[in-house]
C-alpha cells in the first residue's frame, strides 16, 4: 500500500481530531484555572481567562461533534440508550457532565462567588480528568 492510499483508510477525519484537540484544550484550561484560582495565587489573574477558554473550547468541540454526527437531531438518543460496554456511551456522559460543571464554575467565577465556585470546581475535577481520558 502506498503512503497516499493510507489516507483513505483513516479511522477519524479532521473534524473528530479537532474535537479531540478541543477537548484536551478545554480540560487543560480548566485544570489551569482551578490551580490558578486556589493553589497558585501568582497565576490568579489568568484564572477567569482560562476558565472562559475551557468552556468555549468544549462548546465548540461539541458543536463540531454534533455537525459530524450527520443528523444532530438524533443526539438526544445518546442520553436514553446507555450501553455500559460502549466507550461512546461513557464518553457522552463524561463530556456532558464536565461541560455542566464547567458552565456552573464559569458562572460563579464571573459573578464573584468564589467560595461556591471552588466547590463546583473541585466537583468538576473528576469529570475533567475523565474527559481528558476519553478524548
Amino acid at each position: 500500500m502506498s503512503e497516499q492510499g493510507a489516507i483513505a483508510h483513516l479511522a477519524y477525519d479532521g473534524m473528530i481530531v479537532t474535537y479531540f484537540f478541543l477537548g484536551g484544550v478545554s480540560v487543560g484550561a480548566y485544570l489551569f484555572s482551578v490551580a490558578a484560582s486556589y493553589w497558585k495565587q501568582e497565576f490568579k489573574p489568568l484564572a477567569k481567562k482560562s476558565a472562559a477558554l475551557s468552556f468555549i473550547a468544549i462548546v465548540i468541540g461539541m458543536l463540531i461533534l454534533l455537525y459530524d454526527l450527520g443528523q444532530p437531531s438524533r443526539a438526544w438518543r445518546l442520553f436514553l440508550t446507555f450501553n455500559p460496554h460502549s466507550l461512546l456511551s461513557w464518553g457522552v456522559w463524561f463530556v456532558n457532565a464536565f461541560m455542566f460543571f464547567n458552565f456552573i464554575y464559569n458562572a460563579l467565577l464571573f459573578t464573584g462567588r468564589e467560595a461556591n465556585a471552588k466547590t463546583i470546581a473541585y466537583a468538576g475535577l473528576p469529570f475533567a480528568l475523565l474527559t481528558a481520558t476519553y478524548t
